[in-house]
C-alpha cells in the first residue's frame, strides 16, 4: 500500500486518499491496528548486538591470541609429559595474559558504548495524528501508511509523508542532505520531469527531519525501514567494520611469528634428534624451549594497556574511543574526508557583520552563544556610543519567532527552537547590553505579518511604553529596499536617495561575494488610530541596515587543517550542502588553496567511473558537493582502494555508510544522529575538528613507540633464543 515517492508527489489529494485507504479524518483505531500488523512498527533497522560471551570470544580471534593459546597448549603438555610444574605454570601465565588482553577491550568497548548511549535518540518518542476523527498522541512506532499526521513548528518529521496542508513551511533536512539552509516545503509543488533525487520533491517530508518554521498536515507514504532514513541506515548495517590497520599489522606479525616458531621448532626437534641424538622426548622438550622463547608473551597486554592509557588521554580532549585499535590507525591516516555542516562548520547560522550608517560593524562570538559584542575598526562599542545600533538590536529581538535553549545536562550548548536565521538574530540581539527579555516586555508585540515566500519578509508591531506603535521588519535586501523611502542615518531618519540606494546594493554585493547571506533590517512607527495588519503597512519604511550571516567555520579550524597538511594528511570536503557554499568554506579554512580546484556535484559525480574519479582526486583540488550517501561510501572506497588510510567524519545518517567504511569513523557526540555515532569509531563529544589534530598527534606517538616496542620484543626473543640455545649446547658439550 506504501506508494513511490515521485507517485505520491504528483499524484491528487483524493487520488492520494483513495490510493492509501484512508480520508480526510484519519484513519480508525481498528485500521490502524491491523496495518501495524501488516507493515510492522515504524522502527529503524537495527544492528544485531552480539551478547558479553560472543563479543569476548571477537577479542581472542587473532593470530597472536591463537600463537599465545598454541604456546599454552604446549606448556600444558609439557608440564603434563614431564610432571614439570612450572610448565603448567608457564602456561597458566600465557592463557591469564591473552584473557587479560581481550578483558580490557571489552571493557573499554563497554564503556565507550555505555558513554554514546546516553546521548539523546533522534527520533521522537510521540506523533500527532488523527484517529477516529479526533487528534491523538501516540508512539512513534505506532505510525503506518495512512496516517494523517499533524506537524507544528519543532517537531521531528515521525515518517515519510506527503504535505496536505502546509503554512509557512520550512524543514530542516540537514540530517539526510548536510544541507545547512532549511528548505522551503510546500504542499502542491510543480513537479519537474527530469527530477530525480527524492529530495527534491518539495512537497514531501522525511523521517527524522526538522519543522523549523510553520504547520503542516501530511497523510505518511512509508514507516520504518521502507523510509529514506531507513534506507540508508540498511545501507550501513550491510557494510561489514573493517579491520584497523592495527589489527592488520598484529595479524601479519601473529602469523609470521607463528610460522617461524613452528619451522624453527621442528628445525631444532630434527637437530636434536639426529645430530645431537637426543631422546624423542628429550628433543619435544627442546622444541617445547624454542618455540616459547620465540613467544611475546607480554605483547598483546601491553599494546592493550597503552591503547586503554591513551583512550583515557583522549577522553580529557572530548574523544570517546570506542574501538581501542582505531586510535593508532588515526596517526598513520592520509586523508581525512571531513563533512561540513557540523564538523567544518557549527551547523548553527551566525550574524557576523552589519552594515549601517555607512559603517561595516563586527560581530564576535561562537554559534547561538549569546557571549559576543558588536566591534567597530577592532574596537568594541555600545549602544549609548552609537545609539542607531539600539535600533538593529530592537528589529532583531522583536521581529523574531525563535526562542533561545540554554545549555543543559541533556545538551551541554546553547540551541535554538525555530527558524535558524530567527536565533541568529536572536543572539545578535543579546549582545552588547541588550536585554531582550525586558525589552519585550516593556514593548509587546501586539501584530505580527509572518514570512512568506511572495513578500519575502517578515514584520512585528509593538506597543512601546510612551503609547506609540512600531513596526519593525527584516527580510530580503531588495524588496526591504524598495518598501524604504528614508535610512536611519547617524541618530536621524534622512529621505533614501538612489544614490544611497545604490551605495546599499553595492554593499550587499560585497557581503554576498564574500559568502554571506544578507538580510535587511527597517522600522517604521504607525499612526495611533487603529490600523490593519495587512502588507500595506511594510510602506514608507525607513532603512536601518544590513546583517550578514552565515554558517560559520568553527575556532581553530583553519590552524587545525593547515597542521593536518604540514602533517602530511590530506583534507578531502565530502558535504550534502550546495557548491557555492561548500566552496566558500573550503577556501576559509584553507582546505583548498589554489586556483586549481574544482567542485563536483552528485550528477557530475554519477557520470563518472571510478579510474576518472581517482584521476580527478590526485590531480586537483576536490571538493565534493550536493553528493548522497552512497557516493560518500564510493568515494572513500575509492580511496582505500589506492592504499590510503582513511578516516571520516560526520554527524547525519547521510554519513553512516562512509563512517563504517572508513578506517576510523569520527562521529559528532552533540547534535549528531544515534546512526552516525554507532557507525563511528570515535565520538567528539565537543565536536571540534581541532581534537581530531590532537587525535592524530596521540595516535603518531602511540604508533611509534608500539612500534619501537615490537621492536625491542622481537630483538629481545631472538637474544633469547641464541641464549637458550648457547646453554643447551653447553649443557650437552659438558655433560
Amino acid at each position: 500500500m506504501s506508494m513511490s515517492y515521485r507517485k505520491a508527489a504528483l499524484s491528487s489529494i483524493e487520488d492520494l486518499y483513495r490510493e492509501l485507504g484512508t480520508k480526510e479524518e484519519g484513519l480508525s483505531s481498528d485500521e490502524a491496528r491491523w496495518r501495524l500488523q501488516i507493515y510492522g512498527p515504524n522502527t529503524l533497522p537495527s544492528a544485531k548486538k552480539a551478547n558479553l560471551l560472543h563479543r569476548f570470544v571477537v577479542q581472542l580471534k587473532n593470530w597472536f591470541s591463537i600463537l599465545l593459546s598454541f604456546a599454552s597448549a604446549i606448556s600444558f603438555l609439557s608440564g603434563l609429559v614431564y610432571s614439570d610444574t612450572g610448565s603448567f605454570y608457564m602456561g597458566l601465565a600465557i592463557l591469564v595474559v591473552v584473557f587479560l588482553f581481550a578483558f580490557f577491550s571489552l571493557i573499554q568497548e563497554y564503556r565507550a558504548e555505555k558513554i554514546v548511549q546516553t546521548i539523546t535518540n533522534l527520533i521522537p518518542i510521540k506523533a500527532k495524528v488523527f484517529r477516529d476523527g479526533q487528534l491523538s498522541e501516540v508512539n512513534v512506532t505506532e505510525v503506518v501508511p495512512g496516517d494523517i499526521v499533524l506537524l507544528e513548528e519543532g517537531d521531528k518529521v515521525p515518517a515519510d509523508l506527503r504535505l496536505i496542508s502546509a503554512f509557512e513551511v520550512s524543514v530542516d533536512n540537514s540530517i539526510l542532505t548536510g544541507e545547512s539552509e532549511p528548505q522551503r516545503q510546500f504542499s502542491t509543488t510543480p513537479i519537474s520531469s527530469g527530477t530525480v533525487d527524492n529530495m527534491e520533491f518539495q512537497n514531501i517530508l522525511f523521517a527524522g527531519t526538522t519543522m523549523v518554521t510553520g504547520t503542516a498536515k501530511g497523510i505518511v507514504i512509508k514507516t520504518g525501514r521502507e523510509t529514506e532514513f531507513g534506507r540508508v541506515v540498511s545501507i550501513s548495517r550491510e557494510i561489514k567494520e573493517p579491520l584497523s590497520t592495527l589489527q592488520r599489522e598484529i595479524d601479519h606479525m601473529g602469523k609470521v611469528n607463528l610460522l617461524v616458531a613452528v619451522l624453527v621448532g621442528i628445525a631444532f626437534f630434527g637437530v636434536a634428534l639426529v645430530l645431537v641424538n637426543l631422546t624423542i622426548a628429550e628433543s619435544l622438550l627442546f622444541t617445547i624451549g624454542v618455540i616459547i622463547s620465540l613467544v611475546p608473551e607480554g605483547l598483546q597486554l601491553t599494546i592493550a594497556l597503552s591503547l586503554a592509557l591513551t583512550a583515557l588521554a583522549m577522553s580529557k580532549l572530548n574523544v570517546v574511543v570506542k574501538r581501542l585499535s582505531s586510535v593508532p590507525t588515526l596517526g598513520s591516516m592520509t586523508v581525512l574526508c571531513v563533512d561540513k555542516t557540523g564538523t567544518i562548520t557549527s551547523g548553527e547560522m551566525m550574524i557576523e557583520k552589519l552594515w549601517a550608517s555607512g559603517k561595516v560593524f563586527h560581530v564576535t562570538g561562537d554559534g547561538y552563544s549569546p557571549k559576543g559584542f558588536v566591534t567597530v575598526e577592532g574596537r568594541r562599542i555600545d549602544r549609548s556610543e552609537r545609539p542607531h545600533i539600539l535600533k538593529l538590536f530592537e528589529a532583531a529581538a522583536f521581529c523574531n519567532n525563535a526562542k533561545l535553549i540554554p545549555p543543559s545536562d541533556r545538551i551541554g550548548r546553547w540551541t535554538v527552537l525555530g527558524d535558524p536565521t530567527d536565533g541568529a538574530f536572536l543572539v545578535f540581539a543579546g549582545k552588547g547590553d541588550f536585554n531582550v527579555a525586558q525589552a519585550l516586555a516593556k514593548n509587546p508585540r501586539i501584530g505580527l505579518l509572518p514570512f512568506d515566500s511572495q513578500r519575502r519578509m517578515m514584520t512585528s508591531v509593538h506597543r512601546n511604553s510612551d503609547g506609540n506603535v512600531l513596526a519593525y521588519t527584516k527580510g530580503a535586501c531588495l524588496e526591504v529596499l524598495e518598501r524604504c523611502t528614508s535610512i536611519f542615518y547617524n541618530n536621524r531618519s534622512i529621505p533614501l536617495t538612489e544614490e544611497v540606494k545604490k551605495i546599499i546594493v553595492r554593499q550587499m554585493d560585497d557581503f554576498a561575494r564574500e559568502g554571506y547571506r544578507v538580510l535587511a533590517m527597517a522600522m517604521k512607527v504607525l499612526p495611533h488610530e487603529t490600523f490593519k495588519m495587512t502588507p500595506d503597512l511594510e510602506r514608507e519604511m525607513t532603512f536601518l541596515g544590513l546583517a550578514a550571516l552565515r554558517d560559520p567555520p568553527r575556532p581553530g579550524v583553519k590552524i587545525a587543517v593547515r597542521e593536518s597538511k604540514r602533517a602530511g594528511v590530506r583534507v578531502v570536503m565530502l558535504t550534502g550542502d550546495y557548491e557555492l557554499t561548500a566552496e566558500t568554506i573550503a577556501k576559509r579554512t584553507g582546505i583548498i588553496t589554489t586556483s586549481n580546484h574544482v567542485v563536483i556535484s552528485w550528477s557530475e559525480l554519477s557520470q563518472m567511473t571510478d579510474e576518472e574519479v581517482a584521476t580527478l582526486l590526485y590531480g586537483k583540488e576536490v571538493i565534493f558537493a550536493r553528493i548522497t550517501p552512497e557516493q560518500k561510501l564510493r568515494i572513500v572506497k575509492i580511496f582505500k582502494s589506492k592504499g590510503e588510510t582513511v578516516a571520516t567524519t560526520g554527524d547525519g545518517v547521510n554519513d553512516a555508510p562512509a563512517l563504517l567504511e572508513a578506517d576510523v569513523g569520527i562521529a559528532m557526540g552533540v547534535g549528531g544522529t544515534d546512526v552516525a555515532r554507532e557507525s563511528s569509531d570515535m565520538v567528539l563529544l565537543d565536536n571540534s575538528f581541532v581534537s581530531i589534530i590532537e587525535g592524530i598527534k596521540f595516535g603518531r606517538s602511540l604508533l611509534d613507540n608500539l612500534r619501537k616496542f615490537v621492536y625491542y620484543v622481537f630483538t629481545h626473543n631472538f637474544a633469547e633464543l641464541v641464549t637458550f640455545i648457547a646453554l643447551c649446547y653447553w649443557g650437552y658439550h659438558y655433560r
